[in-house]
């Protein structure tokens, strides 16, 4: 697997974890998450989550809801080339909103820790 390329955000979610953003330049990547979940944007603007539909106002309860269970907090993201900046960043946005609700809702003893990655990995369109 190629090196990606690191465009890394953090959004604090408490004093030990935190919801990075990640560009990542190779698909490939996902390989190593076998249960993946992929956000996906496009025409419409239509937001799929595994090829379900989602609607927009939903999309952060929806994420919050699959992810609260969930031992490993990381998604793929990825924008349908048509879709504009803003309509991709409003639903990162969204989605980061559900990893730290999916977070928040998990008793403290249990949530990620220091140094756990909990995040988005954002797929470079020419990853495909």
């Amino acid at each position: 697997m190629a090196e990606a390329e690191k465009d890394v955000q953090s959004h604090e979610i408490s004093p030990d974890a935190e919801v990075a953003i990640e560009r990542i330049t190779t698909a490939a990547a996902m390989d190593s998450f076998p249960d993946s979940i992929i956000l996906e944007v496009k025409p419409g603007p239509t937001f799929l989550l595994n090829g379900i539909e989602v609607p927009r106002e939903e999309l952060s309860a929806f994420i919050a809801e699959i992810y609260a269970p969930r031992s490993r907090k990381v998604l793929f993201a990825r924008n349908d080339a048509e879709r504009s900046d803003a309509v991709f960043e409003a639903a990162i946005e969204a989605a980061r909103d559900g990893l730290e609700e999916a977070i928040a809702s998990i008793e403290p003893r249990y949530r990620p820790g220091s140094g756990e990655y909990v995040g988005i990995k954002v797929i470079d369109p020419a990853a495909r």
